[in-house]
């Protein structure tokens, strides 16, 4: 059972909305933040004058996506605190919709903080010692499931490793639809330039959702981060497919700073495909699964 410890609650709107008739998942991610900043604030974690990611650093977030949230739903995100420490900060997040009552995503986000950045000098640490937290386990829903047996391919991996049918999926301009207050990019600006991708690894596959009536579903993401880049950086996305069974795919994305070469953040992903009308999962077409199997890496 969670403990509640603050809501943060809105509904899904018409620029959330993709072409599969759903919120897009860079949108799960941006109320998942905004839920943390809301918690963090009310914790006096962070004053007026600072912003999140001005004194947390996201380390990792791993986002379950359990159901579909469509438009205008009315939702809420309870935010549980996992763990603290003097330098490290554990958060899971459940987003429910109040429609159906049910959970519609799990997060859980690992932030490394630094006191130096932060004025007020606030040192976690006391939190243990002033008061004991109740202890929290995270859920089942919450864990990792599609990619608990997926090898990862660390932040320095790609350079190291010269593998073949490495794809680019994306190469552009880092914009902020996500954090337009800040300089810099956040985990759902990231979660954008994945998303953004999306159709050129549909069209790698040989698949037209237009003509089958079939998309693709992400089940499961996680994102290790290195750094986020300014606004009007310039950045590729480089993919590579790790695995396929009968209606999953498995990906992994990293991240490139252009100018350096430096991999910025690795996401693994997990798909489904999905009939679009019938909203139930569906084997992956016979002329799709031939394509993928030739860019495995």
């Amino acid at each position: 059972m969670c403990i509640i410890d603050e809501m943060y609650k809105n509904s899904v709107e018409q620029y959330e909305i993709d072409n599969m008739g759903h919120m897009n998942v860079q949108f799960y991610v941006q109320h998942a933040l905004n839920a943390c900043d809301l918690y963090f604030r009310k914790k006096d974690w962070i004053n007026k004058s600072e912003s999140l990611d001005s004194v947390f650093n996201l380390e990792t977030i791993l986002i379950r996506y359990l159901r579909e949230q469509t438009l205008a739903t009315p939702f809420q995100i309870s935010v549980n605190l996992v763990y603290v420490s003097n330098s490290k900060i554990v958060v899971f997040l459940e987003m429910h919709n109040l429609k159906k009552n049910a959970i519609s995503a799990a997060f859980l986000l690992n932030f490394k903080y630094d006191a130096t950045l932060t004025k007020n000098k606030l040192s976690l640490s006391r939190i243990d010692t002033d008061r004991p937290l109740p202890k929290f386990s995270v859920p089942r829903h919450g864990l990792k499931k599609g990619l608990t047996n997926l090898p990862i391919l660390d932040l320095t991996s790609l350079s190291k490793n010269k593998k073949s049918n490495i794809l680019n999926s994306f190469c552009g301009i880092a914009t902020r639809k996500n954090s337009n207050e800040f300089t810099q990019l956040n985990a759902a600006d990231y979660m954008g330039i994945v998303s953004k991708a999306v159709p050129h690894l549909l069209l790698e596959g040989g698949h037209s959702v237009e003509d089958t009536n079939i998309g693709g579903v992400a089940l499961e993401y996680e994102f290790r981060f290195n750094r986020f880049v300014e606004f009007g950086s310039g950045v590729t996305l480089k993919s590579g497919l790790r695995h396929i069974s009968e209606k999953i795919y498995t990906w992994t994305h990293w991240f490139i700073d252009i100018s350096t070469t430096e991999v910025l953040a690795v996401a693994d992903s997990v798909i489904i495909t999905m009939d679009l009308k019938t909203r139930k999962s569906v084997p992956i077409p016979k002329k799709m699964r031939e394509k993928l199997k030739k860019i495995l890496i």
